[in-house]
């Protein structure tokens, strides 16, 4: 997923972006991105780094550009 934040000449300012799907790292999302009303939300597990993200982007409020939450996957246990 990429974000980009353009000029008024429509020059790149900022870009941001997260891998969400990868045949090569441990990188994985059930579900893909899902839109609801204007906001979107991806949910992915990173196994290399065992932490869930939580990815966001508000239409309303497109200033903020991609926003993240973490959280620590367990470990099982043998």
């Amino acid at each position: 997923m990429v974000w980009v934040k353009l000029d008024r000449r429509r020059k790149v300012v900022e870009a941001h972006s997260e891998l969400y799907e990868s045949c090569w790292l441990p990188v994985t999302s059930d579900d893909g991105p899902k839109v609801n009303g204007q906001r979107l939300l991806l949910i992915l597990d990173n196994l290399r780094e065992w932490v869930q993200k939580e990815v966001g982007y508000d239409a309303e409020r497109p200033e903020e550009g991609l926003t993240f939450e973490f959280f620590v996957m367990p470990k099982d246990s043998p």
